[in-house]
């Protein structure tokens, strides 16, 4: 109600009706609660300080607080500066996959600058320490790596940039990407020493570079293990031309196989011409090989043909129709399908005569053996030796076809398979007697027939 009349305070007076009245200065505001109800106070909550009723609201996001208070929208900043702020995580577990087959990439931790590359860490009942890591086009890799692998490594991580792992806590992870995006896992072995294998699905040239860094170069390194993979593609671009050139050989192993097709006789066929042996004719001849080079043989028989037209040695394997017109018409066929540059012509030594009443030193049962000494020949390919595809001379009559041929071709120590590859009967050029010379039979055998039987040609050549 408005006051009328006058009061007087301590600390002055109001006179006349509080609807006209002039607004008291603070001076004059009344002091004595008994008096009169402060205006900045007693009706603060709904007038203001001219006793207006206060009408404006607010609403609840337009309030602010002290610190003991925060809006939604502040717990949200709050939150997001938090998930965006890095960390460090000890047992941190993210999903079980159970296995590589059955794991669902929801269950796969992410990583922030592969979103398409997905991580999953598990242990395995044996004690191996699995890696699963998606690939990007839907399939996955998967890295092993043992408990007890050795610690040395000088490539590791330290123990702060690791994961722990949540059941064994000596052990810990470590994800990394190279420039070839395989993933890096390091394995911590205990709990102060951070070391081991940091295992590496790297990819195969990545393999094969360390295999160089660890083992020397050359035919002899390469002649002891089989390579088996198909690379024309290297001989085509060069590369393997190159790597025989300069003697180390390298990606050049005997199982490898190059496919060129080869006209003999106006006949094509298409031929994988295999790594048999690197550098097998070096420092040989009456005129010494020595240029690098790997012997290539066809992985089956290219064709069938016979020895002579009848059951005869006669003139050793130098007198023979398959030396006179199959070798010179497979060397005209070899040296266009590779280019002239890429085949040797090398000095081998060869039987040109049969002593008809000699026992072979092969088959007690048969009579006639090659004559000492052959000759000399020039030739750009040539039938194989049972020296050179068995170790050791079989069936021959005598040692003069395989003179030259001292030992057994890599490939063929390697891969009995190849010596039979597909169950055909072969030629050899050792005179078994004066009727026969030997071959490989259709189960791998060394064996000996009659000259004018057709079998198969498997000739050899050097490659440059």
């Amino acid at each position: 109600k408005p006051i009328v009349g006058s009061v007087t305070g301590s600390s002055g007076s109001c006179t006349g009706n509080a609807a006209t009245a002039t607004r008291a200065t603070s001076a004059d505001k009344a002091t004595n609660a008994d008096h009169a109800t402060k205006a900045d106070s007693a009706t603060k909550a709904t007038q203001d300080s001219d006793g207006n009723k206060i009408t404006t609201t607010y609403s609840k996001n337009g309030h602010t607080h002290d610190d003991r208070y925060y809006t939604e929208n502040e717990v949200n900043n709050l939150l997001n500066g938090k998930a965006n702020t890095s960390g460090t995580y000890s047992n941190l577990t993210v999903g079980n996959a159970g296995s590589a087959t059955n794991a669902t990439y929801a269950n796969w931790l992410r990583t922030s600058s592969h979103s398409d590359h997905l991580f999953h860490t598990e242990w395995d009942n044996a004690g191996y320490f699995w890696t699963y890591v998606t690939t990007g086009d839907g399939g996955y890799r998967a890295v092993r790596v043992a408990r007890s692998d050795s610690a040395a490594s000088a490539d590791r991580a330290s123990a702060a940039d690791c994961v722990q792992s949540q059941t064994s806590a000596p052990h810990e992870i470590r994800f990394d990407w190279d420039s070839q995006v395989p993933a890096h896992v390091g394995l911590r072995v205990d709990a102060t020493d951070m070391g081991g294998i940091v295992t590496t699905n790297r990819l195969v040239s990545d393999i094969r570079a360390q295999w160089y860094a660890a083992y020397p170069d050359g035919p002899e390194a390469h002649n002891a293990m089989w390579g088996g993979r198909d690379i024309t593609a290297a001989f085509n671009n060069g590369t393997v031309s190159a790597n025989i050139a300069n003697g180390t050989f390298k990606d050049i192993f005997p199982g490898d196989y190059i496919t060129k097709s080869v006209t003999i006789s106006g006949k094509t066929y298409t031929v994988n011409w295999v790594i048999a042996d690197c550098d097998y004719w070096i420092n040989k001849g009456d005129t010494v090989t020595t240029a690098h080079h790997v012997a290539i043989v066809p992985q089956t028989p290219i064709f069938a043909a016979r020895m002579n037209p009848t059951n005869t040695t006669e003139g050793g394997y130098a007198g023979s129709e398959m030396y006179k017109k199959i070798i010179p018409a497979c060397a005209s066929g070899i040296v266009n399908a590779f280019g002239s540059s890429h085949i040797l012509t090398f000095r081998d030594g060869i039987s040109n005569s049969v002593d008809t009443s000699h026992v072979s030193s092969g088959i007690p049962q048969f009579v006639g053996t090659p004559g000492w000494w052959g000759e000399w020949v020039s030739v750009q390919c040539n039938l194989m030796s049972e020296k050179m595809v068995y170790g050791a001379p079989i069936c021959a009559a005598g040692a003069m076809d395989n003179t030259m041929a001292t030992r057994q071709m890599s490939a063929f120590r390697l891969s009995e398979k190849l010596i039979n590859y597909n169950g055909g009967w072969w030629w050899l050029r050792d005179v078994g007697s004066s009727a026969s010379f030997a071959l490989v039979d259709g189960t791998g055998n060394a064996h000996a027939l009659g000259a004018s039987v057709v079998c198969g040609v498997r000739p050899f050549a050097l490659l440059v």
